[in-house]
């Protein structure tokens, strides 16, 4: 995330009115309300930001995940990528990939150069060490 990037959350989270979880324009309720192409600021910064997760021609990266601020975990729920459908959490000490279904295109995972193809229910683990600035980066791709 950029140096600045911790600032732009915050702020993201100060739009949404904390009452009634509706999000405006501007802090304090003001500006349009409901306003959808925040929430997708906000979504956006959430899984590509902390997440990691870029969306490549060929292939699905997990790159540089992290994690927000004050937090020890953050889980990714039924992500869907070519049919596939799999879990994805970050902790402080390790990645984890959990394959909940396979769609008709069938993916493999490369994890810094091992290829493993993905099945229903297996999990693909991976200790949270940098590596050319990043944490551990893995794919999803076609086989």
């Amino acid at each position: 995330m950029l140096p600045n990037g911790r600032s732009c959350f915050a702020f993201c989270i100060k739009v949404s009115v904390v009452c009634s979880q509706i999000w405006t324009e501007v802090s304090g309720g003001l500006g349009a309300v409901n306003f959808q192409t925040g929430m997708g600021g906000f979504l956006q910064a959430v899984i590509s930001g902390y997440g990691g997760i870029r969306l490549q021609v060929e292939s699905l990266q997990f790159q540089q995940p992290r994690l927000i601020p004050g937090t020890s975990k953050l889980t990714f729920k039924n992500l869907n990528y070519l049919g596939t459908v799999f879990d994805y959490v970050i902790e402080t000490s390790h990645i984890q990939l959990t394959v909940r279904s396979i769609g008709s295109i069938q993916l493999s995972l490369n994890a810094s150069g091992i290829v493993s193809d993905l099945k229903p229910g297996e999990s693909f683990s991976g200790r949270a060490r940098r590596s050319r600035g990043g944490l551990m980066e893995s794919r999803l791709h076609r086989r």
